[in-house]
């Protein structure tokens, strides 16, 4: 490092100051005569600590000083001598000035290299330095980076989906365990591989246009064909994501596959099964439609859209008002209130919906449905949808008129022929009363004609007629009820004023056969709801067919029984009647087929009196049936529910 510059007045000093101790030490040496070379070391020193300034002003004072203090004395008569020794000094003290000057800057010279050596050696070593902790950054940062690497190469061998890796040339750069499980291939085989060419890819599109959509987006999404190493195809799931560096220069892309083979497969299956539902259910006989909890239709099928004339758009639509109208709009007016109010109450209660009402046709018809739905439930037992079958029954509807037209018909001649069984024990019963009226009238006649004043026996004889007048007035009218064709009404009917009804019908008649006839109907039985005609031609049938039984038995044995009971059955409140006869039993007959139309054990009979009977007490919700005794004889039984509205 170079010494710090010194001023001009320090540097003329050390000139003056060494000429001084020049003088001091040359007096001090005065004997040796060594005034010169003190003086001269003076100049040599000036020169070498002032500079060259200084070293001539200590010539010219040690020349003075030399001159004045220690030349040779005057009067000697030799002045060349001094003038000699002067030039000489002078020349000497030049010369040393020249040296030491020369010198001095060399030194300087060499001082200031060393220093600026110095310099670039300590910057040099601070650039060194700086390197250093440049590469231990670097090397750190790269062991961090390739520690990171690791961990992150770890985690996606982890994956089950396979993970690549590749440059911007396709070239695998990475390929995880899951790629390697996935595709057959190591990750030594395939590093460095183009990837399309070893995967054999299938784009959907083609590659140029997915590179262009990576350099725009920095990402891809689609689904890929490739090939295995065993040679099986199949599809994956792929997501391509572009890598850029430091310098948002595109690096590298990631591309990540899932097989989706065993997905799409499954896919591929449940689309056709869904294609085979879709025609199962377009080719099945009845209108199929889905519903919210609105009632709006959010499917139907091919039949729905043919019976009512309109695209499945505008059924299922999404205008949701405009969907509920399209079937709402064609229900019989009559129908719709009824048919709203019931699938509200199923809609709050989750049951099941089934009801009858009258659809528009799209040729303006009206045509009876039978519908059926049936809710769909979540975990929680919320509804969540309706599934609702509409089937066309308005042919069904006209059969089973007409066969009701044929079977109120045939149980018409039926109640005409059991009264022909009963006609003449019924005449009978006619006439006794007709006989009585005539002789009391007769008696009438007689008392009047004689002019008695007894009126008493006038009035019983007249109360004898009303009396047998009206006895004879409801056996015509019971004759009549049942003669007459007349449509079905339901009503209450009591038991016991049906069983009384026909026991006086049939009492001529077990009279005449020497039968008994037995009731035993207790009070507090359930009122049914019925059609009091039809239940009393098929208790009425029951009899006469129990005392057909017992035509060849004795006389002791000819007892009929009528017993009516309250039962529960599946929970519900129902009547049985039931007649048990002491006749010729069910041996050898087929009980099955006692009740089908025209099966008679009779060798007179139709074989239509049960079949009608079984088929009335159907219709009115009830069970006929008939079973053996345990000693001779059969019973035949029929039930009817309790009148709900008579237990109210």
């Amino acid at each position: 490092m170079p010494p710090p510059p010194q001023t001009a007045l320090v540097r003329y000093g050390y000139g003056v100051l060494s000429v001084i101790l020049a003088a001091g030490v040359a007096v001090a040496l005065d004997p040796f005569d060594l005034e010169g070379f003190v003086f001269v070391t003076a100049v040599a020193l000036a020169v070498w600590f002032g500079g060259r300034g200084p070293g001539l002003l200590a010539s010219a004072l040690s020349i003075l000083v030399l001159r004045y203090f220690f030349s040779a004395p005057a009067g000697t008569g030799s002045t060349l001598a001094p003038l000699t020794y002067f030039a000489f000094f002078a020349a000497l003290a030049v010369l040393i000035t020249l040296l030491s000057e020369s010198r001095h800057r060399a030194e300087r010279s060499l001082v200031q290299t060393q220093a600026e050596l110095e310099a670039q050696v300590r910057e040099r070593t601070a650039a060194l330095q700086r390197s250093n902790d440049q590469l231990r950054a670097e090397a750190a940062e790269r062991q961090r980076t390739e520690e990171e690497s690791r961990k992150r190469a770890t985690l996606l061998n982890l994956a089950h989906d396979a993970v690549i890796a590749r440059d911007l040339d396709s070239r695998i750069t990475f390929w995880n365990r899951g790629a390697e499980q996935t595709y057959g291939w190591t990750a030594a085989e395939a590093l460095g591989k183009l990837t399309h060419e070893l995967l054999q890819t299938t784009f959907p599109v083609p590659l140029a246009t997915i590179e262009a959509v990576i350099c725009d987006e920095a990402r891809w999404e689609g689904e890929l064909r490739h090939v295995r190493r065993d040679g099986t195809q199949l599809v994956v799931a792929s997501r391509w994501s572009l890598q850029r560096d430091e310098r948002d220069a595109p690096l590298a892309i990631l591309e990540i596959n899932r097989d989706i083979t065993d997905r799409k497969r499954a896919e591929v299956a449940l689309q056709e099964r869904e294609r085979e539902l879709r025609m199962l259910v377009d080719s099945f006989p009845g209108m199929v439609l889905v519903a919210n909890t609105q009632g709006i239709q959010q499917y139907c099928n091919k039949r729905t859209t043919d019976f009512l004339g309109k695209p499945p758009l505008e059924i299922t639509g999404s205008d949701a008002e405009s969907a509920a109208l399209v079937v709402y709009e064609n229900i019989h007016p009559d129908d719709l209130m009824p048919l709203a109010e019931t699938w509200l109450r199923a809609n709050r209660a989750g049951e099941a919906l089934d009801y009858h009402y009258r659809l528009r046709r799209f040729d303006g018809v009206y045509r009876w449905i039978s519908s059926r739905a049936e809710p769909l439930l979540d975990e929680h037992g919320n509804i969540t949808r309706w599934y609702i079958l509409l089937i066309d029954v308005d042919d069904q509807k006209s059969a089973e008129e007409a066969l009701r037209a044929s079977q109120a018909a045939l149980a018409h001649v039926t109640r005409v022929a059991t009264l022909g069984e009963v006609a003449a024990s019924l005449a009978h019963e006619v006439n006794q009363p007709l006989a009585a009226i005539v002789n009391n009238a007769n008696a009438c006649l007689g008392l009047l004609q004689a002019g008695t004043d007894d009126l008493g026996e006038v009035r019983d004889a007249l109360g004898d007629i009303v009396s047998d007048a009206e006895r004879t007035s409801a056996i015509i009218q019971r004759i009549r009820a049942l003669a007459r064709r007349s449509s079905s009404e339901r009503t209450p009917v009591i038991l016991a004023d049906l069983v009384g009804d026909v026991l006086a019908l049939a009492a001529t008649e077990s009279a005449a056969r020497g039968m008994t006839i037995r009731a035993d109907v207790p009070a507090g039985l359930p009122v049914v709801a019925g059609d009091r005609v039809q239940l009393q031609q098929v208790l009425l049938n029951l009899v006469i067919n129990a005392m057909d039984a017992m035509t060849g038995t004795n006389g002791a044995d000819r007892v009929l029984e009528i017993r009516a009971r309250q039962d529960t059955g599946n929970g519900t409140c129902v009547a049985t009647v039931s007649v048990q006869d002491r006749g010729v039993g069910l041996d050898g007959v087929e009980i099955g087929r006692l009740f089908e139309p025209f099966y008679t054990t009779k060798s007179e009979g139709m074989g239509m009196g049960l079949a009608i009977s079984r088929s009335i007490i159907e219709a009115h919700g009830g069970r006929l049936w008939a079973e053996p005794n345990r000693g001779p004889g059969a019973t035949f039984s029929f039930s009817l529910p309790a009148d709900p509205a008579s237990e109210t």
